[in-house]
């Protein structure tokens, strides 16, 4: 029907003025080129502040941080740097790297970030029940005024 006037659209049409399509192919291929390359940037910084977090998290808790879920003979209640900020860094730092990581590889990285999330999100509950023993007193006010997992969200 309209397959002789495929010739003539070399131009694309916005308002008073025309657009060659060649340059208007350009412009929207930048436009997704940059989309593209914001996207792997977001990935790779997260990826980093993740990691970096985790890492700042463990070297700061020093000799009382164990294997998930387990206690120390005479620990410490650690409240300063990352813990601050969350109560679980170092599954915050990961879970991020891990997200971040998904971004960019696909679907094996998101389902280790799903599994992961799930192993961590067990952890973190099970290791309040046992910092709420150990420290009756204190960690319930701790509790008030720090996040769980994501600093000011969550």
């Amino acid at each position: 029907m309209w397959a002789h006037a495929l010739p003539l659209c070399d131009y694309a049409v916005q308002g008073e003025y025309t657009v060659p399509m060649h340059i208007a192919s350009a412009l929207i291929g930048l436009l997704w080129l940059s989309f593209f390359v914001y996207w792997l940037v977001s990935a790779a910084t997260a990826k980093r502040i993740g990691l970096a977090f985790a890492v700042w998290a463990r070297r700061h808790i020093g000799k009382n941080w164990g294997m998930p879920m387990t206690s120390k003979e005479h620990p410490e209640l650690v409240t300063t740097g990352p813990y601050a900020l969350v109560r679980h860094p170092i599954y915050s730092g990961i879970l991020l790297a891990l997200l971040g990581s998904s971004l960019t590889t696909g679907v094996f990285d998101l389902a280790l970030l799903v599994i992961f999330g799930v192993y961590f999100l067990y952890c973190a509950y099970v290791e309040e029940a046992l910092m709420s023993k150990e420290f009756p007193d204190r960690y319930p006010e701790y509790k008030k005024r720090t996040k769980f997992l994501i600093p000011f969200v969550l």
